[in-house]
């Protein structure tokens, strides 16, 4: 249990970094393969906005929260959301495949595509969005991933204009995705 507090605080210490929420950044470059096939690059959503997570597949709660959160508020939009795209970037490409990263996903709303690669590939996304990730060792020779948790919202410019944080309710981030979709 003292080792779940420890990677949530850990999680949660990360979250801050790349900026508060009122910090806006330009997306850069980067590519991924995506889970439901071919290769993924956010210039293909320009004009759009969107939602991406960090994450991986052991992750003990944070993530698995996020993206739940994520799917009820998703479910909240209704119908202004069902445009709104979402992306879960796995962050621990050395253990999670595409293949397993897809059957994972599918508890979740089916709006949300896992994004993955070779593990350089993925240091740049987490770098395009000023996000951080890294490994960090236990004390029985494994590892754990730490890194920027909660939901990072891109405008259709390809800025990034909100920082959720991951304790949020799903009544509020579906209120912010709100505001995203209609432009403000």
């Amino acid at each position: 249990m003292r080792g779940r507090r420890l990677l949530a605080a850990a999680a949660i210490a990360l979250a801050s970094l790349g900026g508060p929420a009122a910090a806006v950044t330009q997306v850069g470059p980067f590519a991924l393969d995506r889970t439901d096939g071919g290769r993924f690059d956010p210039l293909e959503l320009d004009g759009a906005p969107y939602v991406v997570v960090f994450g991986f597949m052991r992750c003990p709660d944070i993530c698995p929260t996020t993206l739940n959160d994520l799917t009820l508020a998703l479910r909240l939009l209704g119908r202004p959301g069902e445009g709104l795209r979402a992306f879960f970037i796995d962050i621990d490409p050395e253990r999670d495949g595409a293949a397993a990263l897809k059957p994972f996903l599918a508890s979740f709303d089916p709006r949300i595509v896992g994004l993955t690669g070779s593990p350089a590939e993925v240091a740049v996304a987490v770098q395009a969005f000023g996000a951080a990730a890294r490994k960090a060792a236990l004390p029985d020779g494994g590892y754990t991933m730490e890194h920027s948790a909660g939901l990072f919202v891109i405008d259709g410019n390809g800025l990034v204009v909100d920082r959720i944080a991951p304790n949020d309710p799903p009544e509020a981030i579906a209120a912010r995705l709100r505001r995203a979709i209609e432009g403000g």
